[in-house]
């Protein structure tokens, strides 16, 4: 149940941070950094890509569980 609850606040907070940096830095050069924090499309991806691997995972315990 840890593990599971883990999961899912892991994907939240860094669906979170991907979008907010997507908010910050636009849509535009790939790998440009922007201000004085490292923000840059690819890290923004990688958050998003992990969160929602967090969310899935998370999630899909407790189906498994259920069915069990």
């Amino acid at each position: 149940m840890a593990v599971r609850r883990f999961a899912l606040v892991f994907g939240a907070v860094c669906v979170l941070i991907g979008l907010i940096g997507f908010a910050l830095t636009g849509f535009g050069d790939f790998a440009a950094s922007e201000g004085r924090i490292a923000l840059n499309q690819a890290g923004n991806g990688l958050h998003l890509v992990s969160g929602l691997a967090g969310l899935y995972f998370g999630l899909a315990g407790r189906r498994a569980t259920a069915a069990a």
